[in-house]
């Protein structure tokens, strides 16, 4: 059997239809198992929660062409290759700002957390 390994280069961020440039992309998704230990018993017992998502998007901030809005929905979509996309609607929780101050150094750089807002699915085409 082959490997399908991803590589991550042809990976992409794209809010709506608008695709950014940013560098890197993660998405911890939490299922919000929750633990007990069954009553008169010495085990743990874990029931299923609801499902959610913090995708962050991180890379060089474009200062004229990334018009991000903390508390606005967004259509999420973090491409892993052509053909491979995660897809959902997110709440752009946070945006975080920073700079190298150094000669030569890296370009300003921005993070954005998100939180996800409804159901979401990997989609294949």
């Amino acid at each position: 059997m082959a490997d399908n390994w991803i590589s991550g280069n042809n990976s992409y961020v794209r809010l709506g239809a608008q695709s950014y440039e940013f560098g890197k992309w993660r998405l911890p998704v939490e299922g919000g198992v929750k633990k007990f230990f069954a009553f008169g018993h010495n085990f743990q017992r874990t029931t299923a929660g609801g499902v959610a998502a913090t995708p962050v998007v991180d890379g060089a901030y474009n200062a004229g062409n990334m018009p991000l809005t903390v508390n606005a929905l967004y259509e999420l979509h973090l491409g892993f290759a052509a053909g491979i996309e995660l897809a959902l609607n997110a709440r752009l929780s946070s945006v975080e700002y920073s700079a190298e101050i150094s000669a030569g150094g890296d370009p300003g750089m921005v993070s954005c957390t998100f939180e996800s807002d409804g159901e979401f699915s990997i989609i294949f085409t």
